[in-house]
């Protein structure tokens, strides 16, 4: 059976941030905390890995400069969801808000940032395109920041076509994408209420199999996005403005530009993450 694509009213959920830059959903009096916001107060403090990382990529010397690099992949992640996403306008539940003030924000951050030979360096840097600023120096006027981007994206949009036809996934598959939501406390679940988008649900083809995937342009598939995917799952079980009922499987699909590696992770333990997420949730609002 071909699902109908799901539909709301987007208006109805509102996205923002608090004064301490947590992300919140808000719908009819119900505001919660998004799943990233729970998911990153998870650890208290800053771990080891991204000390030593940031300290190795301070911009000193031949260094790149850590947040030059946060700043290009954070906002080439959000318009490589949206020129993979947008392919699929019609599943989209309110498709004049597939693109938003989100994707405007970061196309102006990275074209302010075209010419800027500093940023250029340290995302060249991190891709291992070069060495040094020694060996910049002869490239760094024949090569633009767009030119990366665009590659990029690209790449994003080329691998999640190449994706859907591998896995016989068609538009008339396709549940819903970028799908909000805002779920209140639930107390048979676990949770103590979260919100977030869900980027994908579709239904297999071959099986019949509801599935949930969360899109990323990562280097690897972390726990963190584990506990992401199932909460997206419980979030489609819970709400049936998402068409879910149910979801059978969760998957991180998972397309990295810098070395065009590309992954399908399928989450078989999904509800074993989705546990610990429920905990997460309860100790966020604490």
């Amino acid at each position: 059976m071909t699902p109908e694509p799901a539909r709301w009213d987007s208006k109805e959920i509102r996205r923002y941030l608090d004064d301490q830059d947590r992300r919140h959903y808000e719908q009819d009096g119900n505001d919660v905390l998004s799943v990233t916001t729970i998911l990153d107060e998870e650890n208290e403090g800053e771990p080891y890995w991204l000390s030593n990382w940031k300290e190795n990529n301070d911009g000193t010397g031949d260094n790149a400069d850590w947040q030059h690099i946060l700043e290009y992949k954070q906002n080439r992640g959000t318009l490589a969801h949206y020129a993979a996403l947008s392919q699929l306008e019609d599943q989209h539940p309110h498709s004049d808000q597939l693109w938003s003030g989100e994707e405007t924000e970061s196309l102006n951050t990275l074209m302010d940032r075209n010419g800027d030979k500093d940023f250029l360096y340290s995302v060249m840097k991190d891709r291992g395109l070069i060495e040094s600023r020694e060996a910049f120096e002869p490239v760094k006027d024949e090569i633009e920041l767009t030119d990366l981007l665009y590659n990029d994206i690209g790449y994003f949009k080329d691998q999640f076509q190449e994706t859907m036809l591998n896995k016989g996934v068609t538009p008339e598959n396709v549940f819903s994408v970028e799908h909000k939501f805002a779920l209140p406390e639930n107390e048979d679940s676990g949770h103590a209420g979260y919100g977030g988008q869900a980027d994908l649900m579709y239904e297999d083809p071959y099986n019949g199999d509801h599935v949930v995937v969360d899109l990323k342009t990562s280097k690897d598939v972390y726990t963190k996005h584990k506990k992401q995917v199932a909460a997206y799952a419980q979030a489609a079980r819970e709400s049936p403005e998402m068409n879910g009922d149910y979801i059978d499987r969760a998957e991180v699909w998972r397309f990295f530009p810098d070395n065009e590696e590309s992954e399908v992770y399928t989450v078989d333990n999904h509800k074993e993450y989705w546990d610990d997420f429920a905990e997460l949730s309860n100790e966020a609002y604490e």
